[in-house]
């Protein structure tokens, strides 16, 4: 037996090991280096529309209503409420069968298509109830939700700014035509959206959580905490700005309170996959790596469960 190339082979093999170990923990330890998700919020398509005949959503959760004759657009926003969209299409429909002229049916069934993200349909109806009624503000606000979900940032600007033409006092529409502005690069243009909304309304969180996001993008980390700071000191129970407020923590290297924030935000939401990533890159950062990587574990299968290609990507991804 070559004893001299057995030894060889040995070392090589030992080294190969080693270089497999060593580039495995590197990667691992190289999440420090990673971006925390952070999030912008908007507001929702508002449904139902505000008719003297609908029924208000939640108003009749859980409960059978009587159906009486001309009842199947109230019955359809009941099974939306519900969460029974096929049925609210299907009653839709029928409401839309009886009376082809009814623009609240076009614009609530449009918002039950945006339920199941299908934009492209979901704009078409908006567009249907806007041609019925030129001065429908909530379809525009509606329909401008849905190009900025189907990725047309610009058409969601226009339907945001008409809607703001027929009501200046419209708050949802000037925070979500700021988030597309964010979207844009338009900083200033959003600063002064959000600026607007919280002169309407100075309890708006969403407009401050929106201030912190766009603060943190710029670097301004300071001012980021401060909006996030007065958003929590409104209603602390916001696990999405908990999530955030931690990531500007751990973007100015204050790693406990970091720490404390994703604590909170997971106790609010025990499924918020993005708080338990965040989590994990703290504990890297602070040499703690055995807690990080049940945190980036936990992470990998909410994002699994959840169908989150976004974060199972930064989970995935070889860090250069």
């Amino acid at each position: 037996m070559d004893y001299g190339f057995a030894l060889s082979m040995a070392v090589v093999l030992g080294l190969l090991l080693l270089i497999i170990i060593v580039g495995t923990w590197l990667n691992h330890e190289s999440l420090a280096d990673e971006e925390p998700v952070i999030e912008s919020t908007d507001t929702a398509p508002e449904v139902p529309v505000e008719e003297s005949q609908n029924v208000e959503a939640g108003s009749t959760k859980g409960e059978e209503i009587s159906v009486e004759k001309n009842d199947t657009y109230e019955l359809a926003n009941v099974r939306f409420s519900q969460q029974d969209y096929q049925s609210a299409l299907n009653l839709y429909a029928q409401s839309l069968q009886a009376n082809p002229q009814f623009a609240p049916a076009y614009n609530n069934r449009g918002n039950t298509y945006y339920a199941l993200g299908q934009y492209s349909q979901a704009i078409a109806e908006y567009s249907q109830a806007i041609k019925l009624k030129p001065d429908y503000t909530r379809a525009y606000y509606n329909w401008g939700n849905a190009c900025y979900a189907s990725g047309d940032v610009q058409g969601a600007i226009a339907a945001f700014t008409e809607a703001i033409s027929l009501d200046p006092n419209y708050i949802e529409a000037y925070n979500n035509r700021g988030n597309c502005y964010v979207a844009v690069k338009a900083y200033q243009e959003a600063i002064d959206d959000f600026d607007q909304a919280l002169e309407l309304d100075p309890n708006f969180i969403e407009a401050y959580n929106n201030i912190g996001h766009l603060f943190y993008q710029m670097n301004q980390h300071d001012n980021a905490l401060e909006n996030y700071e007065q958003s929590l000191k409104i209603e602390p129970l916001q696990p999405v700005a908990l999530n955030n407020y931690g990531s500007v923590h751990l973007a100015l290297n204050q790693l406990p309170q970091a720490v404390e924030s994703y604590d909170q935000a997971i106790a609010l939401n025990p499924d918020y996959a993005e708080a338990y990533y965040n989590r994990g890159i703290a504990h890297n950062t602070m040499a703690q790596p055995q807690i990080a990587q049940a945190d980036f574990r936990k992470a990998m299968e909410l994002a699994k469960q959840q169908g989150n290609q976004k974060l199972l990507y930064q989970l995935q991804s070889p860090v250069g």
